[in-house]
């Protein structure tokens, strides 16, 4: 297995752990809320946290299996070489745009880090955390996309009748 799709495992095991906190501190809520009459305002701020990186995760994980939103259309009419260096064009244009991420997340997270959540005493920064990771994250899955794909002699992007792959 290789690192990237090591690491894409990883991402999808940690989203998958989040999901699961996020579901059981949704349970506990509703049940101390209605059951018993006791409402917990820590529970609805760690489970936005948690909603936060899992739809950062799950974005990277997207970019990674190539299955965001995209149209084809235009790139489906190109010949070959066209469609390569569409799909080139394309994820280095994905890169400078979550470089922008990175490096204005970052921001965020220093901003974040002077402010602490009113009930949990989590500081915002570890929140906003979720998007230079994400960042990173989806910098390197195109790099290894152009990388190891171009070097085999494959497509930088999908073939038209080509399905994303989806582990």
């Amino acid at each position: 297995m290789r690192i990237f799709d090591w690491l894409n495992s990883a991402v999808r095991c940690v989203a998958s752990l989040l999901m699961l906190v996020m579901t059981g501190l949704v349970l506990l809520e509703v049940v101390s809320r209605y059951a018993l009459n006791r409402p917990l305002g820590a529970t609805q701020e760690l489970s936005v946290m948690c909603m936060v990186w899992i739809a950062m995760l799950g974005t990277a994980t997207a970019v990674k299996s190539r299955s965001h939103v995209s149209i084809t259309f235009l790139v489906n009419a190109l010949p070959p070489l066209g469609r390569r260096v569409a799909g080139l064009v394309s994820n280095l244009v994905m890169l400078a745009l979550f470089y922008l991420m990175v490096s204005y997340g970052w921001t965020v997270v220093v901003r974040g880090m002077r402010q602490t959540s009113t009930v949990t005493g989590i500081r915002h920064g570890y929140v906003a955390l979720a998007i230079p990771v994400c960042g990173v994250l989806c910098i390197l899955y195109p790099i290894d996309l152009m990388l190891f794909r171009c070097v085999r002699g494959g497509a930088v992007a999908p073939e038209p009748n080509e399905e994303p792959p989806h582990a």
